[in-house]
């Protein structure tokens, strides 16, 4: 399994990732501006870096690490992706970047999309003009979603044969499954 930190034992931090996916592309040389752009830019999750990791071995750890940055900023940071969160200037933070509801709400979304595409695509079926919108209702007390719309645009001219089947199709989504049957969670100090 490859590793992206020298310390054994040790999780990842974000510039030991950034180094490594850049160390891995450098040695194939296919570094490009994009690429680079990508991961110093802390878009390093963009689904062309992901792949070719993937085709080069680079493993998964089941693990994400949290890094506490200043202010109210924090750090995902995975095997082969950093994600910046941040908090609105409401409550304290800079809005430098998405708050985690909204990452939440953003990987449900795009989720469904990624399996429309994918259905899509099996049948050969046009996709400009292809859209989709995940409209969410609040609790009275506005702390805890109780429902998700999912709102799917259609091409003009999409066969009426394939419209129930591409709904279907949202429904593939690990996410969304994961809210259905929701694994356990364990707290503890380390």
């Amino acid at each position: 399994m490859t590793k992206t930190t020298s310390n054994p034992g040790t999780s990842p931090t974000v510039n030991d990732v950034k180094k490594h996916i850049f160390t891995r592309f450098y040695s194939i040389k296919i570094i490009d501006f994009y690429h680079i752009s990508a991961l110093f830019l802390g878009c390093c999750r963009s689904s062309t870096i992901y792949q070719h990791l993937w085709r080069i071995g680079v493993m998964m750890t089941n693990e994400i690490k949290i890094e506490f940055g200043p202010g109210k900023k924090l750090s995902a940071v995975g095997d082969d992706y950093c994600i910046d969160v941040d908090m609105p200037v409401s409550e304290g933070g800079d809005g430098s970047a998405p708050e985690p509801t909204q990452l939440f709400l953003a990987s449900l979304a795009t989720c469904a999309a990624h399996y429309a595409r994918i259905f899509c695509e099996s049948k050969s079926l046009p996709m400009d003009g292809l859209g989709l919108n995940i409209r969410y209702k609040f609790n009275d007390d506005g702390n805890q979603i109780t429902k998700f719309t999912y709102e799917l645009t259609i091409p003009e001219g999409f066969p009426e044969k394939y419209k129930a089947a591409l709904l279907r199709a949202l429904d593939l989504c690990p996410i969304k499954k994961l809210l259905l049957s929701p694994p356990a969670f364990q707290l503890e100090i380390v």
